[in-house]
């Protein structure tokens, strides 16, 4: 069992730490040390090899390395599954926030211009970077001569870093979609300096593709597209780049130049073997470099000192021979050609003449090439480059996972050289065979761009520097491999394999030094690391490492005092640095092993000895330790049965630690253990007693004590003892149980449990004379009293079921001699027969269920025998409705009321039967079904009002529908007929329905006269109805309103003649037609047709009276001066002086004119 509190940073801490590893290669110091120091502490032997192992194999050179590193994290998986649980569980506990990319061919973004996209391609961006992918652009294509579709778009400023291209594909009925693309950068101008990113073919079955591109800046940015084979046009739906609107983060990891570094490595010199110096000749490259200012003669410089040669006159011998390749190249081959003429040719002419030695995997020097003529990918790279750019050939090179060629630039065009094979230009299927056939290596073409990284001069030189890092890193010469690493990312500071193995380099050496107990040594090359990269999660944390494997060894061969004297050199050697768990360790360690020999004593001794040392959080670990070994030891006495032992061991430990929480529950455990190992009952009610005398106060003692009997009384009742016994063993137990302070009475739990035994077995006489002795001893005792009433009720189901009625009534009897608190109610027994009723309602047995409640009618109580048979009646009732047999309903609910005699029960579902029966009778034959319904309803239920009023309320919706309907001439035949039984209130109103909704049906179809006509006769019936009256004005509302909206003044004179005609002399009709008129004329007011509006009132003023007449003109010329209020107070004037004119007198047009005479003083 582990101590307490290296299990809870274990399962913490290190999981953060072993997540970053696996994800970056590196991890949060403090994280990451806490997972080291779980290792160091309980697995040292296997830390290394996780924590210190990271590093990029050679390019052209197939080394162990990254298998190594592989096998290594396998170790780690089998001997530590616990750990990586933890860390799977944690993985996404902490996630980098991500800064949020942009579309950057958005118009908004900053920067953004595609005004070098051709005028004819430009009028089709918008479609193209709308985001829409119903609107598409095309381009037109000359299928004799199909060139790509270029689109060119600049950033202004420091440039952008695009990370993703999404490509959407338009309907294939809108065009040919492009067959592949090529997205290119520049960062030199928008016709020159481009290289490609991602060259990638279309799927033309996918509507969208996204793809990830590399890091990489970009101030001009061109997308090539493709067309297919014979396409006279080339669509696409849209397009979008997203990243970041700046230049893109360095990927450079150190806190030093690479330059300044080499000089802080030169520190360890005496680490080293030979002079590896910085020359002076590097420094001045470096800078140039830096500046980006190398010229093809530093780049053959460069890579010559790369190769080795570090004497000046030996290079410039070797850059001869370069000088007489270039005048034998220009004497064989076209210098004049296309460049990929002149870029193949080159290429067959140097294995011609140079490259023919043969590919060699570890040749990666250039003064290899020159002096034996032998070479591998970087090499054959790298003089094939120098020779080209001195033809004019615009070279690059590419650098894939161990392995790099060249790559030629014709504008925007680019074709990749495999340099260590003659036909390696543009390289086919059948080359490239030839190519992997010959290095080992397998090719990397256009179309998976993320394993590419393009590289110019520099960068080629930087691979050679590279390479032999490598070679040193995997001899173990540290210092020159940190030598070499840093002087390629001299010249190439992007360049992650050589910073990930100057990293390794600095790790394995530290590790090294530490294996063969160099502590000192190992911690200054530590020191170097954490200065070099002081960012570095993983190599910041080396120095801790290595004092505290230090710490370790010393505290196992002196003792952890020894070890804690380290430990505080290294704390103050690394201030930042968290020691505090290691300080713990290194004396839970040596008590751990302590333990194992079974000597606590010496393991407590451990414990003390460093809580008086040490503070913090080490002291809290310790201490929690110390605590958790009363509980482990006190945990092995109780597994060998030694309980006494392990009681003495608990109350120490409590006696050490009174707040803990978790000795107090091992000793209840243990009382629990060792009670049942008990050999009898009294046994274990003396050895819990003895506990609590004792041990006082044991927290959970009086559970475990009412435990201990319950099971015992619990075994009596299952073997067959006597109740007797049981309550015997509970009366014995009565001290203990008072002594540990439980309120629990036994002797009712006697009762109980003996009671669930008869429960079980259906025994329910026996169970109801045992809960009658109960409750005769304990009668307040909730829990018997529930029992006991769910023993009767039982007792009474059974006897019911078994023998009727009968069978139940001497049981009844029984049970109210047993139970006289509560079966002497009456009522009692009744819940069986109500469950019986409610069974054959259940079942539709309604004259079954009358039959055996009336049969039961004396054995329940009034208000149980009342419910019930409304319940019957109800139930039988509802049936019939939903059959639709409402005389049967109607019928069934009038017998219960007369046989219950309570004449108004049931009244909501009686007038619902109304309604229902009405209406269907209604339906079916009109007002005489109607009629005969309500005979046979109101004999029924005589004097219900809601019955008696059902008849005038149904023949009211039948004639409404029927208007409804057109059936005018049925709809007042059932008035006529309804005059027989309807009062004449009822057929006054029944008439008014009649007429009222007859003309709202005839307004509705625009029949205004025929509207006009029924009001006029249902008025002639019903004079008086206000109903009616008040529809008449509204029909000339609105027949007036639709013949305005035809702008002819003889449909207005003729509707209003037909109003006249139907009601002449009618008072409400003037001030209608004002209204509408005045709301006419003001509209036409509004919209400058004051004129027309005026002419239209003159036309139509012979329908009109004079008041009438005079009030729309008054209103007329007011809105139409109001016009010119504020802008033209003169025509206001003019108008307000024609109005009077027209109309004569008019206190409102004679003020108004004053008004606006006196704005113009």
């Amino acid at each position: 069992m582990r101590p307490k509190a290296l299990t809870a940073f274990m399962l913490f801490r290190p999981a953060v730490a072993i997540r970053d590893f696996f994800e970056t290669g590196q991890a949060d110091t403090g994280h990451f040390r806490s997972a080291r120091q779980v290792f160091r502490v309980f697995y040292p032997r296997c830390s290394d090899r996780f924590f210190r192992n990271g590093r990029t194999a050679p390019h052209s050179i197939q080394g162990p390395l990254q298998q190594t590193a592989t096998a290594h994290m396998g170790i780690v998986f089998n001997l530590k599954p616990l750990l990586l649980a933890a860390a799977t569980l944690s993985i996404w506990a902490t996630i980098s926030a991500a800064q949020t990319p942009v579309n950057l061919l958005d118009p908004a973004t900053a920067g953004f211009d595609n005004s070098l996209v051709s005028a004819d391609r430009a009028a089709q961006l918008p479609q193209l970077l709308d985001g829409d992918p119903a609107t598409f652009a095309r381009f037109e294509i000359d299928p004799n001569d199909p060139v790509p579709v270029d689109l060119v778009f600049s950033f202004t400023g420091e440039g952008v870093a695009p990370e993703t291209l999404v490509v959407t594909n338009s309907d294939p009925a809108n065009g040919d979609r492009p067959a592949r693309f090529d997205l290119l950068y520049s960062t030199v101008s928008a016709t020159t300096g481009f290289r490609s990113i991602r060259d990638e073919a279309l799927d033309a079955l996918k509507p969208s593709e996204t793809f990830k591109l590399p890091t990489a800046g970009a101030n001009w940015v061109m997308l090539r597209l493709y067309p297919t084979t014979e396409a006279t046009s080339l669509t696409l739906a849209d397009i979008a780049l997203s990243g970041q609107a700046s230049a893109p983060e360095t990927r450079y990891k150190f806190g030093e130049s690479p330059v300044k570094a080499l000089d802080i490595i030169a520190e360890l010199a005496a680490f080293g073997g030979a002079d590896f110096s910085l020359t002076d000749d590097e420094r001045e490259v470096f800078a140039k470099a830096s500046d980006n200012s190398l010229d093809q003669r530093d780049f053959e410089n460069i890579a010559l000192i790369a190769s080795g040669v570090r004497d000046s006159a030996q290079r410039d011998a070797l850059i001869s021979q370069l000088d007489d390749l270039e005048a034998e190249a220009r004497k064989s081959l076209d210098v004049s050609a296309p460049p990929k003429d002149l870029g193949e040719a080159l290429l067959l002419w140097l294995h011609e003449t140079v490259l023919t030695e043969g590919y060699v995997e570890r040749q990666t020097n250039l003064s290899g090439v020159l002096l034996d003529k032998n070479f591998n990918c970087v090499s054959s790279a790298t003089i094939y480059n120098a020779l080209g750019q001195r033809l004019g050939l615009d070279l690059r090179a590419i650098e894939v996972p161990d392995h790099a060629f060249s790559i030629l630039y014709d504008g925007a065009d680019h074709f990749d050289i495999e340099t260590t094979t003659p036909r390696g230009f543009n390289p086919h299927r059948e080359r490239i065979e030839e190519f992997e056939k010959l290095t080992g290596f397998a090719y990397i073409p256009q179309s998976n761009k993320s394993k590419r990284r393009e590289i110019e001069r520099a960068g080629l030189a930087a691979l050679i520097y590279y390479n032999h890092g490598v070679g040193y890193l995997e001899d173990a010469n540290y210092y020159e491999a940190l030598l070499a690493n840093f002087r390629a990312l001299s010249l190439d500071p992007e360049f992650t394999s050589a910073a990930t193995n100057a990293l390794a380099a600095m790790g394995r050496w530290s590790r090294d030094l530490a294996k063969s107990d160099q502590w000192e040594d190992a911690a200054r090359v530590a020191a170097l690391g954490r200065k070099l990269a002081p960012e570095d999660r993983a190599l910041s944390g080396a120095e801790m490492w290595i004092w505290q494997d230090y710490a370790l060894a010393v505290s196992e061969a002196e003792g952890p005092e020894a070890g804690l004297a380290v430990l505080e050199r290294g704390a103050d050697t690394v201030p930042d640095a968290d020691f505090d768990p290691l300080r713990s360790a290194l004396f839970i360690r040596p008590g751990e092993a302590a333990i194992e020999s079974g000597d606590w004593d010496a393991a407590y001794s451990f414990a003390e000895t460093g809580l008086a040392l040490l503070g913090n959080e080490a002291h809290d670990d310790l201490n929690s330790w110390k605590e958790q070994l009363y509980l482990r030891q006190s945990q092995q006495a109780l597994k060998n049965a030694q309980f006494d032992d392990a009681a003495r061991v608990l109350f120490d430990g409590r006696t050490a630690y009174p707040d803990s929480t978790s000795i107090p529950r091992a000793q209840a455990y243990l009382a629990q253990t060792w009670s049942d190992d008990a050999e009898n009952f009294d046994a274990g009610l003396k050895v819990l007693a003895d506990f609590a005398e004792k041990y006082a106060p044991v927290s959970g003692l009086d559970g475990i004590a009412e435990r201990f009997v319950l099971e015992h009384i619990r075994e009596a009742s299952q073997s067959g003892a006597a109740t007797e016994a049981a309550l015997d063993m509970a009366e014995r137990a009565g001290a203990l149980l008072a002594s540990v302070g439980t309120e629990m009475e036994m002797a009712p739990r006697v009762y109980r449990i003996y009671g669930d035994k008869l429960i079980d077995e259906s025994d329910w006489p026996a169970a109801a004379q045992l809960y009658s002795e109960g409750l005769e001893r304990f009668a307040e005792d909730y829990y018997l009293n529930q029992n006991a009433r769910y023993v009767a009720q039982q007792w009474q189901r059974a006897a019911l079921e078994s023998g009727g009625n009968s069978e139940l009534e001497a049981v009844v009897g029984k049970l109210r001699l047993l139970f006289p608190t509560f079966a002497q109610n009456k009522g009692f027994g009744e819940k069986e027969l109500e469950r019986e009723v409610l069974n054959l309602v259940k079942a539709r047995d309604y004259p079954g269920a009358l039959a055996y409640l009336n049969g039961a009618q004396l054995l329940l109580s009034e208000e149980t025998y009342r419910e019930l048979r409304l319940y019957i009646i109800d139930h039988e009732a509802n049936a019939a409705m939903k059959a639709m047999d409402w005389r049967r309903a109607a019928q069934i609910y009038a017998t219960g009321r007369a046989q219950m005699a309570e004449p108004r029960i049931f009244s909501n579902n009686v007038a619902y039967i109304a309604q229902e029966w009405t209406t269907s009778e209604g339906k079916a034959a009109g007002a005489q079904g109607v009629a005969e319904t309500m005979e046979a309803l109101v004999a029924l239920f005589p004097g219900d009002e809601s019955v008696a009023e059902m008849g005038a309320r149904t023949l009211t919706r039948l004639v409404s529908q029927m208007v409804r309907e057109d059936q005018l001439d049925e709809a007042k035949a059932q008035v006529v007929l309804a005059r027989e039984f309807l009062d004449p209130k009822e057929l006054r109103s029944l008439t008014i329905v009649l007429y009222r909704d007859y003309g709202n049906h005839l307004i509705s179809q625009h029949d205004w006269a025929g509207a006009l006509a029924a009001l006029k006769t249902g008025l002639e019936i019903v004079p008086d109805s206000s109903d009616l009256k008040g529809n008449v004005p509204y029909a000339f509302q609105e027949w007036a309103r639709e013949v305005l909206a035809t702008g002819k003044a003889e449909d207005f004179v003729a509707a209003v003649q037909d109003m006249k005609e139907v009601f002449p002399g009618s008072r409400s009709m003037p001030g209608v037609l004002e209204n509408v008129l005045s709301q006419k004329a003001g509209q036409e007011v509004q919209q400058g047709h004051a004129e027309d509006a005026l002419s239209f009132v003159n036309a139509v003023s012979d329908e009109l009276d004079a008041d009438t007449l005079h009030n729309i003109k008054i209103y007329l010329y007011d809105q139409w001066a109001r016009q010119s209020f504020e802008t033209d107070w003169a025509k206001a004037a003019e108008i307000y002086a024609l109005g009077l004119e027209d109309v004569g007198k008019s206190s409102l047009l004679s003020n108004n004119l004053g008004y606006a005479k006196s704005k113009l003083e």
